[in-house]
């Protein structure tokens, strides 16, 4: 089974300038420089993930509570080789 490589990408759309440039970015440019891997973005807006990366959906109506309960539950079930973060989880 490919690898999977989460990225929290819950700035995606909500006008963090520089925070959202640098997921956005993150997310295009990786499956072409790793093609051995797959890739997975979490987010609020799956419609601004970009193509070759999977969107994975995380409503929150709490920061706090999707970083201490939602997000971790979802990555117990992905299960994925590394996860990447901008803030501590």
């Amino acid at each position: 089974m490919t690898p999977l490589v989460v990225v929290d990408a819950d700035v995606l759309g909500r006008q963090r300038t520089g925070e959202e440039t640098y997921v956005t970015n993150l997310l295009r440019e990786l499956p072409a420089v790793a093609p051995d891997l797959r890739f997975a973005a979490v987010t609020r807006r799956p419609d601004l993930v970009p193509a070759g990366v999977e969107a994975v959906a995380l409503p929150a109506r709490s920061q706090e509570l999707r970083m201490a309960w939602s997000l971790p539950r979802l990555l117990r079930r992905l299960r994925p080789k590394v996860a990447h973060f901008q803030h501590a989880l």
